[in-house]
């Protein structure tokens, strides 16, 4: 399996990104019932979101503790933020959520934010050292 020595700019994107998700995390898991009327939403798909924040935030943020990582599990954190963003904004045009104004502002900002994340990952990525095992 190839690994890679995990550059400054990775390091930082990933930790970014756990800080980022796992405090969105803290705050959707606890604050649900009002953040739902607020945005729109149903309090136990905030709840299921935040759930799921908290732990791609601790399992992206023990990523970000390691110097060298399987490449796969890279790319799995890269695509998993595309697709990520891609389904923030197929949702805003589906029929599954009716979001206030506030709600689509903070889909779409989220959604902006984890394209950041995406995008610094992948050229930190670009940064590191592909190294394949002896």
């Amino acid at each position: 399996m190839n690994a890679l020595t995990v550059s400054p700019l990775l390091r930082f994107a990933l930790r970014l990104d756990a800080l980022g998700s796992a405090s969105a995390g803290v705050l959707a898991s606890l604050l649900a019932s009002p953040l739902a009327a607020t945005l729109g939403v149903d309090p136990q798909r905030v709840l299921a979101v935040g759930v799921f924040m908290l732990g791609y935030g601790a399992l992206v943020g023990w990523l970000g503790l390691h110097s060298r990582l399987p490449l796969a599990w890279v790319w799995s954190v890269v695509i998993g933020n595309s697709l990520w963003v891609l389904a923030s904004v197929a949702l805003v045009f589906s029929d599954w959520i009716a979001p206030t104004a506030v709600g689509l502002a903070l889909v779409l900002t989220q959604a902006a934010a984890v394209a950041v994340f995406a995008e610094l990952q992948y050229l930190g990525l670009r940064r590191s050292l592909v190294q394949t095992p002896a």
